[in-house]
């Protein structure tokens, strides 16, 4: 349920259209020069990801593989499903709304501890291989998943920093 909901979260950020959070922002980029959907770029994202865990003597648990699938097959099902709104406030609301349900999606998947999300491994991963602050880890994955996705023609805007600044206290 928590990878589900994490990913009707990502969909209410892609349909708002007011910028992306920074791994989507990079399997948009990708989906742009590839043709292939907003969905099958995100699992080809987080396998990617996940793979970067073997020199790190990272495991994936069940929980990494559900995550990997449903996160993707939820984006491309409730992008379907969810508003596309048009005025300003209402993008800014439904980024809002996309906030809440990714804060309470990590929540319920963080704590089933069936194995952590592709990006959650890769950063404790680096944490305990070189004994860098979690903090950093995550921001420069983040970072660096954020630029790479804006070269790429990802979406960045109102949403991204929304998103930078509040999904933390959302978790």
């Amino acid at each position: 349920l928590g990878n589900w909901l994490y990913g009707t979260g990502e969909a209410l950020f892609i349909n708002a259209n007011y910028g992306q959070t920074p791994g989507t922002v990079f399997a948009q980029g990708i989906a742009l020069q590839t043709g292939a959907s907003i969905a099958w770029a995100t699992f080809y994202v987080s396998v990617g990801v996940m793979l970067l865990w073997i020199p790190l003597r990272q495991a994936p648990g069940l929980g990494t593989l559900i995550n990997i699938v449903l996160v993707s097959v939820a984006i491309g099902v409730m992008c379907n499903y969810v508003p596309t709104p048009t005025a300003p406030l209402w993008q800014v609301t439904q980024i809002l709304v996309g906030i809440a349900v990714i804060g309470v999606a990590s929540g319920a998947y963080i704590t089933s501890n069936l194995g952590a999300g592709p990006r959650d491994g890769l950063m404790t991963g680096l944490n305990h291989k070189y004994s860098w602050p979690i903090a950093r880890v995550r921001f420069g994955i983040e970072g660096t998943l954020l630029l790479a996705g804006w070269l790429l023609g990802g979406q960045v805007g109102v949403g991204t920093v929304l998103v930078t600044i509040l999904v933390g206290e959302a978790v």
